[in-house]
């Protein structure tokens, strides 16, 4: 899993990542993420709703931006094995540059916040 990724997780729980860096003896970091008490469900809330039926989309143009060659590669694959014609870019400079000369019905970007605290 990238910075990135484990970063958003971690903001998401309302807890916190610290980075300690030393050149030549290695990198440490720290997660830290508050404890929270679970809330009981109500007995007469379903756990799972049902969920609306989706309209199934076939053959779409989907261009995949991420700067992760594994998650360009997974994403093309998956997507190209349910049929759609996948576009990939591993740059956002790149991505913009196919945007410009394409139709796409669909983009999926990465996202990278570089906000993770240092010591």
């Amino acid at each position: 899993m990238g910075l990135s990724i484990s970063y958003g997780i971690i903001k998401e729980h309302g807890g916190t990542i610290k980075v300690k860096s030393i050149l030549g003896k290695g990198t440490t970091f720290t997660v830290n993420i508050p404890i929270v008490a679970a809330e009981p469900i109500p007995e007469k809330e379903t756990i799972n709703p049902p969920m609306k039926k989706l309209k199934e989309i076939n053959n779409a143009s989907i261009l995949v931006v991420d700067d992760e060659d594994n998650i360009r590669r997974v994403l093309n694959r998956i997507l190209t094995l349910e049929g759609h014609k996948v576009e990939t870019a591993a740059t956002a400079e790149a991505g913009l540059v196919k945007l410009k000369s394409g139709k796409y019905d669909l983009v999926i970007a990465g996202y990278q916040d570089a906000g993770y605290e240092r010591d």
